[in-house]
């Protein structure tokens, strides 16, 4: 929904002469890229003990963040292969791009489940577990091999890497020797968190050291209000949807803040550098502006929102001493919460 919207913005926008455009598939290029929300300064708000917040908010949040980097990938990759192709723009065509990625997403998840699953079938029916070496390479090559076997059937290795890291966290991780538990998880997240460093990094150095010179400061402003929209367009409707056939609707306020906590990060800088055309150059420095702009502005601003909204919980009161004749009313109200907690947990 926020690709559609943001590219049909952008495409109108270039039809009014707002912004240069020299293919109609440019918009819907931007509008791929720009909807990879990566909300990790907002999760890492939440998941401050001091804030305490609604589980559900942040469940949500992080729900919406999994796989939108694999679909913006698969859907960005879809429309770069209708760029230079000679058939002409219409809905006709957009049904057929939506088509193509039904089967590649359907195709990707085949493969990562596939390869996933051989792997634990491996590491539980052999004596692989007194080689620790050998059970992290085997971790390492079937995921690797997943994604490589994905790109080269022209799949998305990326939606395929997911899937196949899920079920090997879920049905791998109880076959895999204690040391090899320890060691993986460790070595794969200090692996991503290096990652991560080094693509901000380049995102900063591009910025502060001039290395993009094309900047159109109407299109960033164009592009953050589009973001804003489609948002709009993303949330409040589905959760209208949702709330139909949930027994526990989600409130006004927290889709408010899930609204605000759609901030881009590196993940749409990273599908920016590969942006075809004239005007490739405008595109990359467009959203390494909306990208500051949302991690900064939005990010500082979200614990104030949150306050605003009254998503923030009440802390428990403070343990009573020995012998304190409030005793009983302090046990009184630790049941009572501990009561609600249990119905919110059940119910998730």
């Amino acid at each position: 929904m926020s690709t559609f919207v943001i590219g049909f913005l952008v495409y109108l926008s270039g039809l009014m002469k707002l912004i240069p455009m020299t293919n109609p598939w440019d918009g819907f290029l931007f509008g791929a890229l720009i909807s990879a929300v990566d909300p990790v300064a907002t999760l890492s708000i939440m998941g401050n003990a001091e804030l305490n917040c609604d589980p559900l908010l942040y469940s949500l949040v992080f729900g919406e963040s999994v796989l939108n980097d694999a679909v913006a990938i698969v859907l960005f990759n879809t429309f770069l292969s209708y760029y230079d192709s000679a058939q002409a723009f219409s809905y006709q065509t957009l049904g057929s791009v939506m088509l193509k990625f039904l089967f590649i997403s359907t195709g990707s998840v085949f493969i990562g489940l596939s390869s996933s699953l051989l792997c634990c079938f491996l590491c539980k029916h052999t004596f692989m577990t007194k080689y620790p070496e050998y059970e992290i390479s085997i971790l390492f090559l079937f995921a690797y091999g997943s994604y490589s076997l994905s790109e080269a059937l022209g799949l998305s290795g990326i939606m395929s890497l997911f899937f196949s890291s899920i079920i090997l966290s879920y049905y791998n991780s109880n076959n895999l020797s204690p040391s090899s538990k320890v060691t993986a998880h460790c070595i794969f997240k200090s692996l991503s968190v290096l990652c991560e460093f080094f693509v901000f990094l380049y995102m900063g150095m591009g910025f502060f050291t001039g290395r993009f010179k094309n900047w159109n400061f109407l299109f960033i402003f164009l592009a953050i209000i589009f973001c804003l929209i489609a948002r709009l367009f993303n949330t409040f409707p589905f959760s209208f949807l949702a709330n139909l056939v949930r027994s526990h609707p989600i409130p006004i306020r927290m889709q408010a803040v899930i609204w605000f906590a759609g901030l881009r990060g590196a993940m749409s800088f990273a599908l920016s550098l590969n942006m075809v055309g004239e005007n490739r150059d405008l595109y990359v420095s467009t959203t390494l502006s909306v990208v500051i702009f949302t991690t900064v502005v939005g990010g500082g601003l979200t614990e104030p929102f949150m306050s605003a909204m009254g998503m923030k919980r009440a802390h428990p009161p403070p343990a009573p001493e020995d012998g304190d004749r409030d005793t009983f009313a302090y046990e009184v109200c630790n049941r009572l919460q501990l009561a609600q907690e249990c119905r919110r947990i059940s119910y998730y």
